[in-house]
């Protein structure tokens, strides 16, 4: 793959050709695209062909695989966010961008586990953010066929394809379980947490943080099927005894601490892919902790976001999309 990051000419000229892309940026840029068949989502954060870049100038766009027969773009509220697995194609991939921190955010974090047919096809997307230096900063998509700029709508791209050729997800999730975790057990759905059973004890979840020095750069982990998720820590208000995370925890799950990770870059590229992928995204949380700008991934490019999408939220992973023929994917996807 070249490299996908482009000035705002260049992204015009791609755009305006009517191929079906991807397409992430600020939304000072994104706003000034033509109509055309794109999906977007606001960032300034990205891994390119050489590294982390992050910049107010330019645009990055990923082209939609060259298999893809046809494809529909349509928006979702929270209110029929269900809907989108009724409009998964017979045979292909849905991308889907979410803008971070607003209700359709927050109910397909809580709710998407539920949606009926959920894994009958791939799903993958990002949730979109902003300038963290920006006090005042708002995510945004855009549905490029209608020009609309949505900051409550998921957006998604739904694409067939032909019927020898099958879609693959994989999350590279960087992080393993810490020996003797404690366990910890969560009374409701939530993204803010007061107490929980902590090694089965009632415990203010906060103060246990606090007390055992906990560092809140590692994740909490969950076995979600036969993968691990991760849920990052946000914030931790020790005046008022919460615990902010950036994705919801579930009752009647058992969650554990992460073991420290002396090298996200190592650990990435051990478990990252050899070959190209169609599509990648990476969590903002990796890029700052591990200090990525300037420094390249493997060969994946794509958005930086303040959540990854493989059917659910993600958190502090790497999700990458490939579509080849079914064989090769049965083989070594």
């Amino acid at each position: 793959m070249n490299d996908s990051l482009y000035s705002l000419p260049e992204a015009k000229e791609i755009v305006a050709s009517g191929k079906p892309v991807q397409v992430a940026g600020p939304e000072s840029l994104l706003k000034q695209l033509p109509k055309g068949n794109w999906i977007g989502g606001t960032t300034i954060y990205f891994l390119g062909q050489n590294g982390g870049v992050t910049s107010t100038e330019l645009i990055q766009i990923l082209p939609i695989n060259e298999f893809v027969e046809s494809f529909s773009i349509k928006s979702y509220s929270h209110n029929d966010l269900e809907q989108i697995t009724d409009d998964y194609p017979k045979n292909g991939t849905s991308f889907i961008i979410i803008p971070g921190f607003s209700e359709v955010h927050i109910k397909f974090a809580k709710d998407s586990y539920m949606f009926s047919k959920l894994f009958d096809s791939p799903l993958s997307g990002w949730i979109s953010g902003f300038d963290l230096n920006d006090p005042h900063g708002q995510a945004k998509v855009f549905n490029g066929q209608t020009g609309e700029i949505l900051n409550n709508e998921a957006v998604v791209m739904h694409c067939n394809l032909p019927s020898r050729y099958g879609s693959y997800l994989q999350i590279v999730n960087p992080f393993d379980v810490k020996e003797k975790s404690s366990k910890v057990q969560f009374h409701e759905t939530t993204f803010e947490v007061n107490n929980c059973l902590i090694d089965g004890k009632e415990t203010n979840f906060a103060s246990f943080l606090e007390a055992n020095n906990v560092d809140t750069k590692y994740p909490l982990l969950t076995d979600v099927g036969n993968d691990e998720k991760n849920v990052s820590f946000k914030h931790i208000d020790l005046e008022k005894k919460i615990v902010e995370l950036y994705a919801p925890v579930f009752p009647g799950m058992t969650y554990y601490f992460a073991k420290p990770n002396t090298s996200y870059k190592e650990n990435f590229l051990q478990r990252t892919p050899k070959g190209e992928a169609d599509w990648s995204c990476n969590c903002i949380l990796n890029y700052l902790y591990s200090e990525l700008e300037g420094k390249k991934i493997g060969q994946l490019q794509g958005p930086v976001t303040f959540g990854e999408i493989a059917y659910i939220l993600l958190n502090q992973t790497c999700v990458y999309h490939k579509v080849a023929d079914k064989m090769q994917l049965g083989s070594n996807p």
